[in-house]
């Protein structure tokens, strides 16, 4: 079963982070987000944010990060609605994949619920595509 990442749910990702994937790529764009998600940094050479960076992920990134936003404040955002929608994906899939090699469907509820945090009402909702929509649409 393959990995799913930012790529799939990007029509749900802020404006920052879509110019971020296009700066650093997906696989740093997560990283960045998993690390500083829901703070604001500072891109300067001097600056604490950038060492932060630096060590944190890699200078590769931070230098990159740096010259495009250059003295910019940037807020990162944590980016809740893709990553629940990602998670959603990745519980259907990993269900999909239990019961199609025999494991009943309660018994993949019992394996995946704690594994994801949530609850089996939640999984319920989730295959049957009750959850939320990331986004709500236009009345006109």
């Amino acid at each position: 079963m393959d990995q799913l990442t930012l790529n799939d749910v990007r029509h749900c990702l802020p404006e920052v982070v879509l110019e971020m994937i296009d700066v650093l790529g997906f696989a740093d764009t997560q990283q960045v987000i998993d690390k500083f998600g829901g703070t604001r940094l500072y891109f300067m050479d001097k600056a604490r944010y950038y060492k932060l960076i630096k060590e944190t992920i890699n200078e590769n990134v931070a230098n990159k990060m740096r010259d495009f936003f250059r003295t910019e404040s940037v807020y990162i955002p944590r980016c809740d609605v893709a990553l629940r929608l990602l998670r959603n994906m990745q519980f259907k899939a990993e269900y999909d994949c239990l019961v199609d090699s025999g494991v009943s469907g309660r018994m993949a509820m019992v394996q995946l619920c704690p594994k994801y945090n949530i609850t089996d009402r939640t999984g319920w909702q989730i295959l049957k595509g009750h959850w939320q929509q990331a986004y709500q649409q236009d009345l006109f």
